[in-house]
């Protein structure tokens, strides 16, 4: 069952980034099948997207896709969490980080 991202159930204000680039690239339009995205201010490693759930969830599954009017996509990353918000965990399979390829 998606959480609610797409549809708007997790709210504008529960998407966070790093930088982005203008108002049409913001946080709130990394959705998937949105009209605009999220795209950072300048392309370097560390930048971010975060997502806040308000409750403790089970995420079994992201999907992620590139814009749809140009040749912007991430290439990889790694997912965190964390419980307060402050102090973020990798995501691990075993004692390796996961990095989505």
């Amino acid at each position: 069952m998606p959480l609610g991202l797409e549809d708007k159930r997790i709210t504008d204000g529960s998407l966070t980034a790093s930088t982005y680039y203008n108002h049409h690239l913001s946080p709130w339009h990394g959705r998937l099948n949105s009209r605009w995205s999220w795209s950072v201010r300048h392309n370097r490693r560390g930048e971010w997207f975060q997502v806040n759930f308000v409750e403790l969830m089970r995420i079994k599954g992201v999907a992620t896709q590139g814009r749809q009017d140009a040749s912007q996509w991430v290439r990889s990353y790694t997912i965190m969490y964390s419980v307060d918000g402050i102090n973020f965990v990798s995501y691990k399979e075993g004692r390796t980080t996961k990095v989505n390829v």
